[in-house]
């Protein structure tokens, strides 16, 4: 039962964070919607210009007679506060200026934040991209500006606001491909010796019944063996689906045993066992989804 509850909650996070880094905030990144949610301020004219875009045929165009400030606008309507946010966008000039990519944040008690990237750009660079990444916030409002300082035109291109995937989120990712592609992901492996006498030690070993070694010290990295060692030890099955070396990463708590019986216990310290061809032949198979023996991610259930 522990293990099906098990299963369920990391299915559960799977699906749902599979696709939390989807959500694009920006509306109309390159400026070709008919009713673009863009204001311009600051600016003697604003406009879509076709032709020249980045990434396609149009762009967004800003155009000041003399030297000063202008900006495209936009609210940001989805804003995590918890999240990490990635914006980027491209820029290009008819003459040199200093160009602004970054959002306002209005804090709760009204008082606005700034972050974002500024550069000096000049018509010879052509288009060029401003990056910025930034922690979320608490917020009463949050508007994306793409400007500068700048006289004659300054046009944008593909502008977009999207959240960086945190490590749980990546986890999640990477483990739904390999679900939708195997039908699951074992992320570790645990033989149950109840009842043989299997004793603890230095260097246990699973060895198949036709004598191939399944899993050993040469199967784990060097780096692996100093940090956690070869292998952990649980006194109870349910114990065994939940233990920690199992999981994937800290961030995330996933955990699948693939769990095997030991046939029987062999070696002068009685800590290594045998298993069965077909079991050998399981792991020697799922390895090569997720190979969880090269991460030490071996529990032995003993009395």
């Amino acid at each position: 039962m522990v293990r099906i509850i098990s299963l369920l909650l990391c299915l559960v996070l799977l699906a749902g964070g599979a696709c939390a880094n989807e959500l694009e905030l920006v509306e109309d990144g390159s400026f070709i919607a008919k009713n673009s949610p863009w204001q311009a301020i600051g600016a003697d004219e604003a406009g879509q210009f076709s032709g020249d875009g980045w990434d396609g045929p149009g762009c967004g165009r800003l155009w000041r007679g003399d030297r000063g400030e202008a900006f495209w606008s936009q609210e940001i309507k989805e804003f995590d506060p918890s999240a990490r946010y990635r914006l980027t966008g491209y820029v290009r000039v008819e003459e040199p200026a200093s160009a602004y990519l970054g959002v306002e944040i209005t804090g709760k008690d009204g008082t606005p934040a700034y972050r974002g990237a500024m550069m000096q750009v000049s018509p010879a660079d052509g288009w060029v991209m401003l990056e910025h990444i930034f922690p979320g916030a608490e917020a009463k409002e949050v508007k994306l500006l793409a400007g500068g300082t700048f006289v004659g035109g300054m046009f944008w291109d593909a502008i977009e606001l999207r959240r960086v995937e945190s490590e749980a989120e990546a986890i999640a990712r990477r483990l739904q491909a390999l679900w939708d592609e195997h039908g699951r992901v074992y992320t570790g492996l645990i033989i149950d010796a109840r009842g043989l006498r299997m004793q603890r030690g230095m260097s246990p070993r699973v060895y198949a019944k036709d004598g191939r070694e399944v899993y050993g010290t040469a199967h784990v990295s060097a780096d692996v063996l100093l940090e956690r060692g070869i292998a952990g030890y649980s006194r109870s099955l349910d114990e065994a689906v939940l233990h920690p070396l199992l999981s994937v990463s800290p961030e995330f708590p996933y955990t699948l045993g693939l769990i095997l019986p030991a046939l029987e216990v062999i070696g002068p310290t009685r800590s290594s066992v045998v298993i069965s061809n077909e079991g050998a032949d399981q792991i020697q198979r799922w390895t090569q989804v997720y190979d969880f023996l090269s991460e030490g991610r071996v529990i032995f259930v003993i009395d």
